[in-house]
């Protein structure tokens, strides 16, 4: 019987990570803009913060996310009462994540997010996540 002798695996080099590569300057334009808007339409209230989410700027309230601006758009968290209010946009639609409509939340997509249907949309949200526990 012959004995196998084990040849040596060829080692394969890590494969170096990939770099998010930035969208369009012109969407990128749009969010950094939106992203104006939303701040000055929550102005001051209670402990407003700000994280990197969704691909974009979510603007948290006492913890939670009232509305995140990104090249998609406007996300909103309105809530499942007045998630229609949200909906009756020109160019809104319902956030769908993998295959699931969540509800309580909707987009604003880039033709919709007027000056009037942000600050609306705005205060909305901020008005349900005013209800939400702190974290």
């Amino acid at each position: 019987m012959q004995q196998r002798t084990k040849t040596p695996s060829k080692k394969r080099s890590p494969t170096p990570p990939r770099k998010a590569q930035p969208a369009g300057g012109r969407a990128n334009k749009f969010a950094e803009e939106l992203a104006v808007r939303v701040r000055a339409a929550l102005g001051e209230s209670g402990s407003l913060g700000e994280k990197k989410m969704f691909g974009g700027i979510g603007f948290m309230l006492n913890g939670n996310l009232v509305v995140a601006a990104s090249r998609r758009g406007l996300l909103v968290r309105s809530g499942k009462d007045r998630q229609p209010e949200v909906l009756a946009w020109p160019n809104s639609r319902p956030m769908v994540m993998r295959g699931r409509t969540m509800e309580g939340y909707a987009y604003l997509d880039p033709p919709g997010a007027s000056d009037g249907a942000v600050r609306a949309c705005v205060g909305i949200a901020r008005t349900f996540v005013a209800t939400l526990p702190k974290k």
